[in-house]
């Protein structure tokens, strides 16, 4: 229906291929019938969702690769960039509402989408600090997790995290799950540690004597951003695991064992879960198939109940998703690292559609597809954000 150049800088593929210049990395988000979307040359642009007219761009200095989040009125985007700090922008002009610089290099990059609570909004960088900062002025608040007098985590926070009644939860590729209240950085609960995980917690590393064959020291990474389930927090880590888990308890209710890493994005829809595994599978659990849930066997050394997928479907040739899932209106989209946009039922994993959006691959095309109204917004390999019409 329209499609807009959002790299003002040339994209390009080298000999085999691949698209190896500025891919669009950023998510795509929706407010009040506006677009908006970050982009590798560092212009955060705003459009007319319906017609592709922009309505202003502002340049951050810096690379936008992590997603925008918009406040709960609609009059404020914060976002982080590669090496200016961080942002909040006006919605109606796209004029700086405020802007945190980075003088003593205690962030580095922004990776990740923001997280708003309550009146703050929170980012976890490159550099394995926690931030916050107020809404509305951009006072930094006076705390980072962890403490900048203290070193930083030994691994950057790269996926969006979560937050509810004043406590944030961030996953760190340390393999921990980071739990802070907003206002002042404190442990806002336990901080779930990989030993409490299955691939850790069932070799022993969770008891007070680790049984001597036990493989403690090889810690997979949280590799997915952190959603809200009813029945809980769902993410996902390298040890091909998705984990559901009740919060503010702290026990994982049950874990699903996977056949590759779990990939960045995940979708959730009523007692619907989609994500993606490395190897180009995408995983469809349905939460109220009670019979999908096998309980525990103590008899047999088991610690974890067992999930079972409901539907599963695979990428041609096998290729990675990059892009999603997403769920929109029983309708599950992704995108893989060849460009090809897919469309399946959600409830049943029947395909509705397939179309090509771009030739070679491109693993940096990260931008999570967006549905609005009878459009589904993409951003593709050579720098455009693409609105394009449904199936009726």
């Amino acid at each position: 229906m329209w499609q807009a150049d959002i790299v003002d800088r040339p994209v390009g593929q080298n000999d085999r291929g691949d698209w190896i210049t500025n891919s669009v990395e950023a998510d795509i988000v929706h407010f009040g019938g506006t677009i908006y979307v970050g982009s590798p040359d560092n212009y955060v642009y705003a459009f007319v969702a319906a017609t592709g007219e922009q309505l202003w761009k502002i340049n951050s200095g810096g690379g936008v690769k992590g997603g925008i989040a918009v406040d709960k009125e609609g009059d404020t985007i914060f976002f982080g960039t590669d090496n200016n700090g961080f942002f909040a922008v006006h919605t109606d002009d796209g004029t700086e509402k405020w802007h945190w610089q980075d003088d003593e290099n205690d962030a580095g990059d922004f990776p990740a989408q923001p997280t708003l609570s309550s009146e703050y909004v929170i980012a976890g960088s490159v550099e394995g600090r926690i931030f916050a900062w107020d809404q509305d002025d951009g006072e930094r608040l006076e705390w980072a997790f962890p403490e900048l007098d203290d070193p930083a985590k030994d691994e950057p926070f790269s996926h969006a995290g979560f937050a509810s009644d004043g406590t944030v939860y961030m996953g760190n590729e340390d393999g921990h799950i980071y739990v802070v209240t907003d206002a002042n950085g404190r442990d806002g609960a336990r901080t779930l540690e990989p030993k409490e995980l299955p691939y850790l917690s069932e070799q022993g590393c969770n008891r007070s004597r680790v049984p001597d064959d036990a493989d403690c020291d090889d810690v997979e990474e949280i590799s997915s951003e952190i959603v809200e389930h009813s029945d809980g927090l769902v993410f996902g880590s390298n040890a091909d695991q998705l984990y559901m888990w009740p919060i503010p308890k702290g026990v994982i209710k049950w874990v699903y064992e996977g056949q590759g890493n779990i990939l960045g994005d995940i979708a959730v829809q009523d007692n619907l879960i989609l994500f993606a595994e490395r190897g180009g599978t995408v995983v469809a659990i349905d939460t109220d198939e009670k019979r999908k849930l096998i309980p525990r066997n103590e008899g047999r050394g088991e610690s974890f109940d067992r999930m079972q997928h409901e539907w599963t479907q695979s990428t041609e040739e096998e290729a990675d998703v990059v892009a999603g899932p997403i769920i929109n209106d029983g309708v599950a989209y992704w995108i893989d690292r060849q460009g090809i946009l897919y469309a399946y039922s959600a409830q049943t994993g029947r395909e509705q559609f397939q179309m090509p959006l771009w030739t070679g691959q491109c693993r940096r095309c990260t931008a999570k597809p967006l549905v609005h109204a009878n459009l589904i917004f993409v951003a593709t390999a050579d720098g455009y954000l693409k609105a394009i019409r449904l199936p009726d």
